[in-house]
């Protein structure tokens, strides 16, 4: 399932942007220098947009809020602008809501999403069943 996210969230993050999907570039596991910085699954590049991506295999409420954190973190770290976001298969609605008092973006491979970011960019997509 990791492998799967890993292939869908850049395709996902074009169509949802409505890009070509040749203009979302990859940096997949990605890692910051210095003892406490980590890393995290994903950065998508997408024009001047920067998402800083962790993937789960659930959607269950401690897996979402330790990704939520972690991305959190790491784009907090980088030099550049980013925006921190979570993609699971499922996005459940306590999820949601911890993603979005954390302040961090999400997107479910059932084509559920929440995207916010640089001026100009909000999406926001619901109500798609569990694929």
């Amino acid at each position: 399932m990791s492998q799967q996210l890993e292939d869908e969230v850049p395709k996902r993050l074009a169509e949802l942007l409505a890009v070509a999907q040749g203009r979302v570039k990859v940096e997949r596991q990605p890692n910051l220098r210095g003892a406490k910085r980590g890393h995290v699954d994903l950065i998508a590049y997408i024009g001047n947009t920067i998402f800083v991506v962790e993937f789960k295999t659930q959607g269950d409420a401690a897996s979402v809020a330790m990704a939520a954190r972690r991305t959190r973190q790491f784009a907090e770290q980088l030099k550049k602008k980013a925006t921190p976001l979570v993609a699971v298969p499922y996005m459940g609605e306590v999820g949601q809501r911890l993603c979005d008092e954390a302040g961090v973006c999400w997107l479910d491979l059932s084509g559920n999403a929440h995207l916010f970011g640089p001026p100009g960019l909000r999406v926001r997509i619901e109500g798609k069943p569990n694929l």
